[in-house]
């Protein structure tokens, strides 16, 4: 929701609460009072997760503030960090020339450090006539995920550096720390449902609400469950959950039985204790063994279904024609990482094969190998409109 609020969205409750808190401004600009709300101010309290998080696309660069917001490439240092002494430029629509869409070198030259003037130079500059938006930084996609959240929360409350290259210390680590990684990779690959996977990682987790974890939140005072009718034996301290199924034998394919028995017996002890109504333990077992034969059919089918590649075999990739009176593009680039230099290629024909256009491009300052393939694609896009 937080993050909702900041890129603008335009749902009702989004409205209704920049209606009431914020109808100037921005999210992170905004400011909490001692008289909001709760809900208001559980969500100022994420303002850190997503200042790290928040980034700028450019194109025509006139929302975005030279020195104070992150619209540099990559996750670590987006800000530039070179010395205003007193320079007049504050948008970075002033560093772009926009008839020939490019950076104005010489600006950029004589107003920033090294390390800023590289990294200015590796932004693609819009062709379009388009605002500046936000995306989430943490995702490949920009879009925001609660897992990315997650794993840059963590990170913040554990004050680590949060660039993506670097490794997170063990003490710092949450559900995958070194002692239990290979315990945690298995709960995601048993043969289950994602619910009752969840449902194993909360037992391990010590989330699942019995009296004990609730006399803990104190929310009640007896810490004796009198609906218990599931225990789950998962070794002592110093042995993994794995470790112990690799030891009896049990194969994978059981465990997975095991999770949705260990899920039903949950369900029917909650519909016990709320709705006063006991389930015959042979009808647990029926539905246990019903859902966990139709889930396997089902990933069985799915494997049936999905293509095989042929290992050992290399294809040849051919050219198919495009329909009649239609022209097709095929594009491709390379990408070195030390220099940052690429080099995209595309071939223009149409449905009998005849060429008619050929044309290599060369780019420099590229930040990854996905934003050359990007570069080389508009180029083709470009060929096509003339």
């Amino acid at each position: 929701m937080a993050w909702r609020l900041e890129i603008g969205d335009n749902s009702l409750l989004v409205n209704t609460l920049k209606q009431r808190y914020f109808r100037h401004g921005t999210f992170l600009q905004s400011d909490c009072k001692r008289s909001a709300s709760w809900i208001w101010k559980n969500l100022n309290a994420t303002k850190p997760i997503i200042n790290l998080g928040l980034r700028w696309r450019i194109c025509d660069g006139q929302s975005v503030d030279i020195w104070s917001d992150p619209w540099l490439p990559g996750n670590a240092h987006s800000k530039i960090s070179s010395k205003r002494d007193g320079l007049s430029i504050q948008r970075v629509s002033e560093l772009i020339n926009a008839p020939t869409h490019s950076w104005k070198t010489d600006v950029i030259n004589t107003s920033f450090n090294l390390r800023d003037r590289r990294k200015i130079l590796q932004v693609p500059i819009s062709l379009a006539q388009a605002k500046d938006r936000k995306y989430w930084g943490w995702t490949k996609s920009g879009v925001f995920s609660g897992k990315s959240a997650y794993f840059v929360a963590l990170r913040y409350i554990k004050g680590c550096n949060v660039a993506r290259q670097e490794r997170v210390p063990p003490e710092t680590e949450c559900s995958y720390s070194s002692h239990f990684s290979n315990m945690w990779k298995d709960v995601w690959k048993i043969l289950a449902f994602r619910k009752v996977q969840f449902f194993l990682w909360q037992c391990l987790h010590e989330k699942i609400s019995v009296n004990t974890n609730l006399k803990v939140r104190r929310m009640v005072n007896n810490s004796v469950c009198t609906r218990s009718i599931l225990v789950l034996y998962l070794g002592p301290d110093d042995c993994s959950l794995v470790e112990i199924w690799k030891e009896s034998g049990v194969l994978p394919e059981c465990r997975g039985l095991a999770a949705f028995i260990c899920w039903h017996i949950w369900k029917s002890r909650n519909i016990w204790g709320f709705h006063s109504t006991k389930i015959d333990p042979n009808v647990i077992l029926d539905k246990a063994l019903q859902d966990f034969s139709e889930h396997r059919e089902a990933k069985s089918l799915m494997h049936f279904l999905s293509p095989h590649p042929t290992s050992g075999i290399t294809s040849c990739i051919s050219w198919h024609p495009p329909p009649e009176d239609v022209t097709k593009i095929n594009i491709d680039a390379s990408f070195n990482l030390k220099t940052k230099e690429s080099c995209g290629a595309l071939v223009m024909r149409n449905h009998e094969g005849v060429l008619h256009r050929i044309d290599s491009i060369y780019f420099s300052h590229v930040p990854s190998a996905i934003v050359a393939e990007g570069l080389t694609l508009r180029t083709a896009l470009k060929a096509c409109l003339d």
